[in-house]
């Protein structure tokens, strides 16, 4: 009717660089309304309608009226669910009925809302059906609704609420070389329109594009093409760059790990150590140090040969291991779900974390919380508020290490804990008090500890601790590596990394180029004290902190 336009936003939060608040459907009206009243239908039935009815006319293309001011306060939201809706069509049926998808429930599927009348901000499913539809589309005439779902096209008939793929086989001949230079256009094209400093690091980009082009006509795998348009990515010199083939599924099954540290000695696979909360550490009792594995699933374990042909394919799986004891007691058999390689790496991490914060608390007295992030990513966003509030607020000091943190973007959100200030303490009667604000944490001194590889979003973070003079920082200079990227599709399905947002700091200095956040105590840690079990960079913030809270 030209009084309206729906929309679909995240009003009340953001998606960058942490996602808060969610997805609404809304409509704005486009002049002020005027209030309806159930009185006004109940009425027009006591109209009499006049004999001598008009001639039925095609219906006119209604004016668009737009009054700007105050167009903000005519904003209702359409429909109120406690998931996330985006995608959304007017019901050709029904111009009042709104066909829209959502993951109230727990997965994406399609639903109705009405726009007036009983069933107003009400919503019931349409054709549950159909999983995770996207780009919703209904055809001129009215008769389908279009829509993809994991990559493939399918059509609901509307009249019928009936539903089916659209299939349809084609074949299609690929130029290599055509390809190779359509991908490489699109990268040049993008960085040199795009990439966030505008004299691309003082490099001649479109003469290295054309030294680069002549030599695609000898190219014809794939993987020579990703590796020689990294060569010219190069150039540039910046940090968050590369060219990426499609995800290809898996050829190999990963090999599977039990959480242990193994031995060889004396032509034998030895346990040396179990890793904490690992598969077999639920298994500690029966085992001990110096235990010689001799079977994987009832097969014979041989010390000169690839012992991890045994563990293949066996991630998830449940693995019976045989080990004969070191004391001369009888073999034990223990049956373990092992984990990825990746899953064991966190807890050798875990163990670490677990070891440097008895550390802190052995040398401190207790008085200095240690906390640890190992990325900035939501997750660890989340574990490090928890973890101010459960161990940093009620001790007098604070220790954050963002060493070999590799980035996310949370920056934002981790400095305004450290600065939040405390204003008032609750108190529920017969509990202690607890401060206001929660998460907050400005009263108390902080130290940050960094090195040669915390980067992009950890430089941030230390950018930003350094800026604010919120406290002292101890280690070695950042990587230097730091900027924000987006990914662009090419047309095979591949991608590209694109910097398109540049950092500096409040004196105009590049933090991509400046060569990374200076500390202001330079302590370098090397191999050898790894080696030796040493970190002389946490003593010397451990001695930072404690003149602090004297």
């Amino acid at each position: 009717d030209g009084k309206s336009l729906a929309f679909s936003s995240n009003r009340f939060g953001h998606s960058f660089p942490e996602f808060t608040g969610k997805w609404d459907l809304y409509r704005v009206f486009l002049e002020a309304r005027k209030p309806e009243f159930p009185e006004d239908k109940f009425e027009k039935l006591f109209v009499e309608e006049k004999e001598d009815k008009p001639e039925e006319k095609e219906p006119e293309t209604p004016e668009i009226k737009i009054a700007m001011q105050d167009i903000d306060l005519q904003t209702e939201r359409i429909v109120n669910t406690r998931g996330d809706e985006s995608e959304y069509v007017f019901s050709p049926a029904d111009p009042k009925t709104i066909i829209f998808a959502s993951n109230l429930d727990g997965r994406s599927h399609l639903w109705t809302t009405s726009l007036e009348g009983d069933k107003k901000g009400q919503y019931e499913p349409f054709m549950p059906q159909v999983r995770s539809p996207r780009s919703l589309q209904v055809d001129a005439k009215n008769q389908y609704l279009y829509y993809l779902s994991s990559g493939r096209v399918g059509r609901i008939e509307l009249k019928r609420s009936r539903t089916a793929s659209v299939s349809f086989s084609t074949k299609v001949r690929v130029d290599k070389v055509g390809d190779y230079e359509q991908m490489l256009a699109e990268l040049y094209y993008v960085l040199l329109h795009y990439f966030y400093d505008a004299e691309l690091h003082q490099v001649d980009w479109t003469a290295l594009y054309q030294h680069f082009r002549p030599v695609l006509q000898q190219v014809r795998e794939d993987q020579d093409f990703y590796d020689y348009a990294n060569m010219m990515i190069g150039h540039l010199n910046s940090s968050h760059t590369g060219i990426r083939a499609p995800r290809q599924g898996q050829v190999e099954e990963p090999s599977a790990h039990v959480g242990a540290v193994w031995e060889f000695e004396n032509k034998s696979l030895q346990l040396k150590r179990i890793v904490t909360d690992g598969p077999l550490y639920a298994e500690r009792d029966k085992l001990a140090a110096g235990d010689v594995l001799v079977a994987v699933n009832g097969q014979e374990v041989n010390a000169s040969e690839n012992i991890w042909k045994r563990f293949n394919g066996q991630v998830g799986k449940r693995m019976k291991l045989t080990f004969r004891k070191q004391d001369g007691g009888d073999a034990v058999e223990v049956s373990v779900k092992p984990i990825s390689a990746g899953a064991e790496n966190r807890l050798f991490l875990e163990e670490w974390i677990d070891g440097r914060r008895a550390y802190v608390k052995e040398k401190t007295g207790d008085r200095v919380a240690f906390l640890y992030m190992r990325a900035m990513g939501r997750g660890d966003l989340e574990r490090f508020l928890l973890e101010l509030e459960r161990d940093a607020v009620p001790r007098k000091g604070l220790i954050l290490d963002l060493r070999s943190n590799f980035g996310g973007n949370v920056h934002d959100r981790v400095l305004t804990a450290l600065t939040k200030p405390v204003y008032a303490k609750w108190q529920v009667r017969g509990l202690t008090d607890t401060n206001q604000s929660t998460f907050g944490f400005a009263d108390k001194p902080v130290v940050l500890i960094t090195n040669e590889v915390t980067l992009s979003d950890g430089e941030m973070t230390a950018n930003g601790f350094k800026a604010l003079k919120r406290g002292t920082i101890v280690g070695n200079t950042t990587y230097g590596w730091l900027i924000f990227t987006t990914s662009v599709r090419l047309m095979n399905g591949g991608s590209f990394r694109l910097p398109f947002w540049g950092c500096y700091t409040l004196e105009g200095e590049d933090l991509e180029t400046g060569g990374g956040v200076r500390p202001d105590i330079l302590v370098i840690n090397d191999l050898n004290h790894d080696l030796g079990g040493e970190d002389p960079q946490l003593d010397k913030a451990i001695e930072v902190i404690l003149q602090k809270i004297k």
